[in-house]
């Protein structure tokens, strides 16, 4: 899973990671699913499994910490269809080299 985001789609649908991992969810991904696919599956694709993709002892602790939240959220695909998702992925804060850099007010 990947945004594609370039500066000619910037300021439409695809706004950033959460947001287009949040629309896999509301196609029927898991929440499993989905992080494997925005992190372990890129990695292999660039084979670099070795050195990123998961969290274990060597990798480096580089981890954007994401809130599940559950209510109803508005998404619009590329054709303009809106649909409605009942879960959304919230980026609270973000850790880098192991160390907390940016956590907002939860």
């Amino acid at each position: 899973i990947s945004t594609d985001l370039w500066i000619k789609n910037l300021n439409r649908v695809v706004y950033d990671l959460p947001t287009t991992m949040t629309k896999f969810l509301l196609l029927g991904m898991s929440l499993d699913e989905v992080i494997e696919a925005t992190t372990a599956t890129p990695a292999k694709v660039l084979r670099k499994e070795n050195e990123m993709g998961t969290l274990k002892p060597g990798f480096p602790a580089d981890i954007t910490l994401l809130r599940l939240e559950e209510d109803r959220f508005p998404l619009t695909d590329s054709h303009g269809e809106v649909r409605v998702s009942r879960r959304r992925l919230t980026p609270i804060g973000v850790i880098r080299g192991g160390e907390v850099i940016k956590q907002p007010p939860v």
